[in-house]
């Protein structure tokens, strides 16, 4: 979208989208620019995602105003190993989502 906010987020792989205010916050919807994912499990890459889902993630705020990253998380399923991850990614490193709910870091 905007090669300032680009910039601003420095996160490889990520681009910001659109951003709109509502209600004293801010979003950035972010979109990310891979499309190949490595399975966390085996490590074999796919392009098979199995569905999308964005995620809210608080940022720290500008000018007094709350800032809020809407991440897409990805879920996909390999066929290598047979198994589903949930994942987004913050710049190099991506998050898997156990099932637990908490969240680990992969790289």
């Amino acid at each position: 979208m905007d090669f300032h906010l680009d910039t601003l987020l420095n996160l490889p792989n990520i681009t910001v989208f659109t951003c709109y205010q509502k209600e004293g916050f801010n979003i950035l919807q972010l979109e990310l620019l891979n499309q190949r994912i490595s399975c966390p499990y085996c490590g074999k890459e796919t392009e098979e995602i199995h569905q999308t889902r964005p995620i809210l993630v608080r940022d720290l705020s500008i000018c007094g105003q709350s800032v809020y990253l809407k991440i897409p998380r990805r879920q996909i399923y390999c066929s290598h190993c047979q198994k589903y991850s949930t994942l987004f990614s913050l710049g190099a490193k991506f998050i898997l989502i156990c099932d637990s709910g908490s969240l680990k870091s992969l790289r």
